[in-house]
């Protein structure tokens, strides 16, 4: 992903010098790729510029776990200006992209008798994570799998299905239809695209607003991986 951001950043210096700004690149990348994968079209705030640091733990800071429960999710999200609507909105992008075993392997020791609702599929999982073994070693649990094993390159609503139907990979995806908070949400999305589509652009119009550099703040970066001060 990263290669492709400093390739489009190359580009566009070539014909517009210290104009755009890496971080306007990263969100019409995100906008782009959900449209090019059958998601909704939409145009998103621009004129962002650029930080002059950049630090792991800052960046990461209100990031969501996939271990954690809606109680933690909420809580999260909320440190970056988001509810729990934007919560369940947001989480629809997993109806594209992969994770690794580490992500999820914590489901196989909890307390609960079925940490899967799917007990199948919790098993075909726990099955590719550990090269059919008795446990996991480093090399299974860097492998990955789809967050969405229905249909993972079209950007739809069968990752919700997939909750109702208890094939949520990661705690974080599957808490929200077992949270009676969430489940409606996760109901009405499963079956109505447009509803989801609706939500899902204004979350995304909501988060693109957080936190923003404009003006004179910030700068803007020549390339995208340090900052030129």
């Amino acid at each position: 992903m990263f290669y492709v951001i400093d390739d489009i950043k190359a580009a566009v210096e070539l014909q517009c010098p210290l104009v755009v700004s890496c971080a306007d690149i990263l969100a019409l990348a995100a906008v782009n790729s959900v449209a090019q994968t059958g998601g909704p079209i939409f145009d998103i705030d621009l004129g962002r510029r650029d930080g002059t640091t950049s630090y792991l733990a800052a960046a990461t800071a209100s990031d969501p776990l996939s271990t954690m429960n809606v109680d933690a999710l909420v809580a999260s999200m909320a440190l970056a200006g988001l509810d729990i609507n934007d919560l369940v909105a947001l989480s629809g992008a997993h109806t594209i992209g992969e994770v690794h075993c580490t992500s999820f392997m914590d489901r196989y020791n909890s307390a609960l008798d079925t940490p899967f609702p799917d007990a199948a599929f919790g098993a075909e999982l726990f099955s590719f994570c550990t090269g059919n073994g008795a446990s996991p070693d480093f090399a299974t649990l860097n492998l990955k799998t789809f967050l969405d094993t229905q249909t993972p390159n079209e950007f739809d609503t069968s990752y919700y299905v997939n909750l109702i139907i208890g094939r949520g990979v990661m705690t974080s995806d599957q808490d929200l239809y077992n949270d009676p908070r969430t489940q409606p949400m996760v109901t009405s999305f499963a079956s109505n695209r447009t509803a989801f589509f609706d939500a899902f652009v204004a979350s995304m119009l909501k988060m693109g607003r957080q936190g923003v550099l404009t003006g004179t703040n910030g700068i803007i970066r020549k390339q995208c991986w340090t900052a030129q001060l």
